[in-house]
């Protein structure tokens, strides 16, 4: 009975690595950037702070809506302060995904509105990779 062996070619090909996912991080209030928590390549993980808005005229805000809530002008006041800290909790911006910032949009002290991108967030985690083979190369492997 003949012997049964698995042969073994490389091949040499040149190829290009992508990220299988890619987020845009987008603004959720509009507002001034304050403070810039990463940079192009940082490793970022969901819920990790990758910028902070300027917040300080709503906390304001939110003080005064307080005091007139507990002035008794409870239903105005009320959604006040609950859009207050819509609002503030929106001004931290946060990771949504593990992986690395690709590209930082935006820089302290740039206005962003509602919607504007902020960063590119890739998960490098799990890459594509994609080749050209040569027809001679490919015959010889298959």
């Amino acid at each position: 009975m003949p012997e049964r062996r698995t042969l073994y070619r490389n091949v040499t090909v040149n190829g290009s690595l992508s990220p299988k996912t890619t987020t845009l991080v987008k603004s959720e209030i509009p507002g001034k950037i304050l403070k810039m928590r990463v940079k192009e390549w940082d490793t970022v993980r969901p819920g990790n702070i990758l910028l902070e808005m300027d917040d300080r005229q709503t906390a304001l805000e939110l003080a005064e809506a307080r005091t007139a809530l507990a002035q008794a002008r409870i239903g105005q006041e009320k959604v006040r302060v609950a859009e207050a800290i819509r609002y503030l909790e929106k001004a931290t911006v946060v990771s949504p995904i593990h992986g690395a910032v690709s590209e930082r949009l935006v820089d302290v002290g740039d206005f962003v509105d509602t919607g504007g991108p902020l960063f590119s967030i890739v998960d490098n985690r799990i890459l594509d990779f994609t080749a050209t083979v040569s027809a001679t190369e490919l015959a010889r492997v298959s």
